[in-house]
């Protein structure tokens, strides 16, 4: 997901101050060791992972985040809370007919499965 920078700033007006070059406004993020966004330094204020996956939409707080081109890109891992794959949306995807194989490409975007 790419954000430009107004819209980076707009989504985080109540949690924090962003003024000057964008390229300043981020810093080193720190993670756990499944990769999750422990906390991330914005405009001065530590904000969690979790706040910035509800400020964003994202669908994990499981994400990088990168300045390229004058705006905010967020690379995804996962879905949900960084605990697995949530049974509740598995079984509607079950119920609605999709098989393992389509239930896990959706949560397991990328990856392939091999005997």
């Amino acid at each position: 997901m790419k954000v430009s920078a107004d819209e980076f700033r707009e989504a985080l007006k109540d949690l924090c101050a962003l003024s000057g070059d964008a390229a300043g406004w981020v810093g080193e993020m720190k993670c756990s060791d499944s990769g999750t966004v422990l906390t991330c330094p914005v405009g001065g204020q530590a904000l969690t992972g979790a706040q910035l996956r509800d400020a964003f939409g994202l669908r994990s707080a499981n994400f990088d985040l990168r300045l390229t081109d004058g705006g905010f890109t967020f690379t995804t891992r996962g879905n949900g809370h960084g605990v697995g794959m949530s049974q509740y949306g598995a079984n509607y995807m079950a119920l609605q007919g999709s098989d393992f194989l389509e239930i896990l490409s959706w949560y397991y975007p990328g990856c392939t499965l091999e005997k």
